[in-house]
């Protein structure tokens, strides 16, 4: 499922319960980080060269401090498009482990 977040980013549910939050709009760590806050729908299009990302799960509960090579609990900022196409994968393939 997808779902547009106040018209500054998206986020995508997977079938596996995950959601990759994506937003790129003022206060956002990425190229519009210095935008005013809420002015992003003053603009029929908005783009960014980079974005900030977060995961959870079904159950509310994040998990984005368990992206490879990260070591953040909240977010992750200023992602470039390769990068987020590898977030985008490991979100797709999580699966939960007895311990979590």
């Amino acid at each position: 499922m997808f779902k547009i977040t106040y018209s500054k980013g998206f986020h995508i549910m997977f079938p596996n319960g995950v959601t990759l939050s994506t937003q790129f709009g003022g206060g956002d760590y990425g190229d519009n980080y210095d935008m005013d806050i809420g002015r992003e729908s003053d603009h029929r299009v908005l783009v960014s060269h980079a974005v900030e990302v977060a995961a959870w799960k079904r159950d509310g509960n994040w998990i984005t401090n368990q992206i490879p090579c990260h070591d953040s609990d909240e977010v992750l900022g200023y992602i470039g498009i390769e990068e987020w196409l590898l977030i985008f994968d490991w979100c797709k393939n999580w699966k939960e482990t007895p311990n979590e």
